[in-house]
């Protein structure tokens, strides 16, 4: 009989790479594969191979309480709102999930959990159906945000709850994966693990769909503009700021584009800077469309920098994005990241708060692509064939096989 594996994120599968390249693993592996998403994606033609059940509508669109939340923020006392958004997280995770969960989640073999937050869920499932489960932390959680970013009631009240809350699900896993070595260190220095698995989040061809226009044909750029890409959200531990100084420095061929949800913000700056014409916000794509659109730059920014203790060990998917799209990158001085961009020789380091070391970095990467570009293009062909989820969910393989016959 075919074992049914059920894939559970709290995010919607469209915006979560890792648990669709997960899924689609399970699946190669012969296994019978149900993803299950706290937030409905968006209808794509490029349907995932197995099931997908949302345990809620798209985020602010029928999703209930949440699409009020900004009315209610806005005439509520700070130490109210936070005081109400945690009482309501809470019973959502012990009690509305949990109910969705039991109704619409099938019974399976073994829950493969993306983050902790359904746990709850996960756990009554699996009591009931005799199921294994496995966590896959895409994150440090405990370390995703800085001290410097949190009000007082979030470092004293809800990040010691997530914890907590973290914590009781590694005590009742029957095993770990999490995205990188450094990752896997701060959570057995954290909750005693002996050891995680690690995969990293390199790009998964079958996930790829095809775009109409790659990014440069969207912008309207000429052939030899120089485009920059940020693959990525915006979030805390990026320094757009930076990005933004070094673009008003930089000849008038260069451009920059930030692909992806949070930049708009930024905007005021950019006209500020006389940067309209230089500095392009297309906006998000979906997952499957990323590395097909990003393949018409030139090279690839990445902006991170050590703000929390997460990100100093940050391997973010636009990392791998950009490799599998064939794009030199221009890297930050990041364990993980320098240390494969350097044994692959695929770019420059630099400074991404600094950003004279970014105009730098731009022309230095600039003449190595004019003086060697078929050396570079070769590095870039063996980092990719190097660093692909094939080569990743071969983990993932084995722990699944050993999970199940134990």
């Amino acid at each position: 009989m075919t074992r049914t594996v059920v894939s559970v994120s709290p995010l919607r599968l469209d915006r979560d790479s890792r648990s669709h390249r997960a899924a689609l693993s399970f699946r190669r592996f012969g296994y019978r594969v149900v993803a299950v998403e706290g937030e409905a994606s968006a209808v794509e033609a490029n349907a995932p191979p197995f099931p997908v059940i949302s345990l809620r509508g798209p985020a602010g669109q029928g999703g209930g309480a949440a699409a009020e939340t900004p009315l209610l923020k806005r005439f509520m006392p700070g130490i109210l709102w936070e005081c109400g958004a945690f009482a309501w997280f809470v019973l959502q995770v012990f009690a509305v999930d949990v109910a969705k969960g039991l109704l619409r989640v099938p019974r399976a073999d073994l829950y493969y959990l993306h983050e902790y937050r359904l746990f709850p869920m996960v756990y009554a499932l699996a009591k009931i159906s005799g199921a294994k489960i496995l966590y896959d932390a895409h994150d440090f959680y405990p370390g995703v945000h800085a001290d410097v970013d949190l009000t007082p009631f979030w470092r004293r009240v809800f990040r010691p709850f997530l914890v907590w809350l973290e914590r009781l699900c590694i005590d009742h896993v029957a095993g770990m994966v999490t995205v990188n070595a450094g990752i896997a260190q701060l959570y057995k220095e954290t909750f005693g693990i002996a050891a995680a698995a690690v995969t990293r989040n390199c790009h998964e061809p079958a996930m790829d769909v095809a775009v109409p226009q790659g990014i440069r044909e969207r912008l309207a750029l000429p052939a030899d503009a120089f485009l920059l890409v940020t693959i990525g959200n915006c979030k805390p531990g990026q320094d757009v700021a930076a990005g933004l100084e070094a673009m008003a420095g930089l000849p008038a061929d260069v451009h920059l584009a930030f692909l992806g949800r949070g930049y708009d913000g930024y905007r005021p700056r950019i006209v500020e800077l006389g940067l309209q014409g230089r500095v392009h916000l297309p906006g998000p794509v979906g997952a499957g469309q990323v590395v097909p659109m990003i393949r018409s730059a030139s090279a690839a920014l990445i902006l991170y920098y050590a703000r929390s203790k997460n990100d100093a060990h940050f391997m973010p998917n636009g990392f791998f994005q950009a490799i599998a799209a064939g794009l030199p990158v221009l890297y930050p001085d990041l364990r993980w990241i320098r240390d494969l961009a350097e044994r692959h020789g695929i770019g420059v380091k630099i400074d991404a708060r600094d950003p004279r070391s970014i105009q730098q970095g731009v022309a230095a990467l600039r003449a190595r692509m004019t003086a060697d570009p078929a050396g570079l293009a070769a590095n870039l062909k063996r980092a990719a064939r190097e660093n692909s989820w094939q080569g990743e969910e071969a983990v993932l393989k084995g722990l699944l096989a050993r999970t199940l016959d134990a």
